[in-house]
Order: structure tokens, then C-alpha cells, then sequence
């Protein structure tokens, strides 16, 4: 693998670790010919087992978080308190008094998230991570299920930062709802009935893309402050790309 764009890559990183390196160039080959976004992803999820067994030098907490846990599907019963088989349950297991990191490894996990405050939770890659509605729903129309994928819940003592995920086919791909700050980065909302909503407090969206949700993009309502830097609005709804309702500030654009 000669290497890739990042935005092939949606933003990801597949691992740097001993394990696998992934070289960057201005224009990916493999063996002389050209390197398609699909074909770099098709890559991607090839070699992410590989990555997946170095989580941990994969992850990297900001500074200040003070514990890390770690998500596989492959994890099972493991002794370590630390690892775990389902995102929920390593978030379950977040106190909210301290800042903690998930770190979640490639795969397709069928989970509807709650996020409370004090919490970081970053997917190994946007190409790699991809939350779905759980194995019932499967096959029915988004707007017909009543789902919340991602419920992020900050609190004025504790933020929530997102990274790295992929998210799509439910009633609602992410909420955030609360006082303190909610921010988003490197994330896609797609093929659900609404994008993301957002409620109270603050929000922060960084190279985030919100493409064909049935309904709406991005819904902002009562927020103290929204910052909107690189973010990607395709055929949402009717053309309905962001509301703004209940006295929400205009939103500060940049990228």
C-alpha cells in the first residue's frame, strides 16, 4: 500500500502502531495504479484487524483525561476491567467525576449510545467505526424507527468530545442535550431521518458531514454558542439544511 488521501480515509487513521503503518502520499498508488476512495477503504477494513489489536496505540487520550477504556467486539469476557466488548458498557462504567477516554476499535457496533459528562470517546476512524441501529431494526425505514443512535448528555462540571465515528439508519442519528459543551469531530450522520440536535449549552462541529438524512440536517435549538467549522451539508430533506429555533444564536461558520 503505497497510501491515501485523508479524505479517503474520511479522516481516519487505520493504525500506528507496530503492527501497521499507512503512508501518506499526494497520489496513492498500489502497484501503478490509481487508489479509488472505495478501494482505500475496501483496504481499510482489510487490514483493521491488524490495527485493532494495537487499541491502545492507537488511542490518544487529550490531555487531562485522567483513565482509559478500551472497546473491541472481539474482547468477550476479558479479566481486564479496563476492555470491553460494547461501547455502552465501557461508558456505563465512566464515573462522570473524572475526564475518561473510550477508545473503540474497528467495527460495526448495533448500539444506541448515552454519553454523560467528563467523557471522550474516539473511534479508531470514520471509515472504521460505524454505529447502526441494534440487529431488530434492521431492514426498516429510518424515519419509521423511533431510535436515537448517539444521546450526548454534557453537564456545565463536564464536556463531551467525539470523534471518529460513523453513524446512520435511525429516526435520529445524534442528539445533544444539556448545558455544557458538546463537541463533534470528524464525524458522518447519514441515511437517517435527522442529522444531529442540539439543545442547550454549546456546540462545536469540526469536519463533520451530514449527508442524505430524509427529514433534516442540523436542528439547533436554545444554544449559548454553536461553531460550525468544515461541515457538510448534502441533500438533507427538502433543502433543509440547518434550523434554528427556541432563540439559538447564528451559528459561527468557518472552513
Amino acid at each position: 500500500l503505497a497510501g491515501a488521501d485523508e479524505d479517503d480515509l474520511g479522516h481516519g487513521r487505520i493504525g500506528r502502531g507496530p503492527l501497521l503503518l499507512l503512508t501518506v502520499r499526494a497520489s496513492p498508488t498500489l502497484h501503478g495504479a490509481p487508489l479509488t476512495p472505495r478501494l482505500v477503504r475496501a483496504i481499510a477494513l482489510l487490514l483493521a484487524p491488524l490495527g485493532a489489536g494495537c487499541a491502545q496505540d492507537l488511542c490518544e487520550p487529550p490531555a487531562g483525561s485522567q483513565e482509559t477504556l478500551f472497546v473491541r467486539p472481539d474482547a468477550g469476557e476479558a479479566s481486564d476491567a479496563r476492555r470491553f466488548a460494547r461501547i455502552q458498557d465501557a461508558l456505563d462504567a465512566t464515573t462522570g467525576e473524572i475526564l475518561t477516554t473510550v477508545c473503540v476499535g474497528p467495527g460495526v457496533y448495533r448500539e444506541e449510545l448515552v454519553v454523560g459528562p467528563n467523557v471522550v470517546l474516539l473511534g479508531a476512524g470514520r471509515d472504521l467505526v460505524q454505529l447502526r441501529p441494534p440487529q431488530a431494526n434492521r431492514g426498516v425505514e429510518p424515519a419509521t424507527v423511533d431510535r436515537t443512535l448517539l444521546r450526548i448528555l454534557p453537564s456545565e462540571a463536564g464536556p463531551v468530545l467525539v470523534r471518529n465515528l460513523d453513524l446512520s439508519g435511525a429516526a435520529l442519528c445524534a442528539e445533544a442535550l444539556g448545558p455544557g459543551l458538546t463537541t463533534l469531530e470528524d464525524i458522518r450522520l447519514n441515511g437517517c431521518a435527522l442529522g444531529l440536535r442540539a439543545s442547550g449549552g454549546a456546540l462545536e462541529l469540526r469536519r463533520v458531514a451530514l449527508k442524505n438524512n430524509s427529514v433534516q440536517g442540523l436542528l439547533l435549538q436554545n444554544l449559548d454558542r454553536a461553531e460550525l467549522l468544515d461541515v457538510e451539508l448534502v441533500e438533507n430533506g427538502s433543502g433543509r439544511g440547518i434550523d434554528l429555533g427556541g432563540g439559538a444564536p447564528s451559528p459561527t461558520l468557518g472552513g
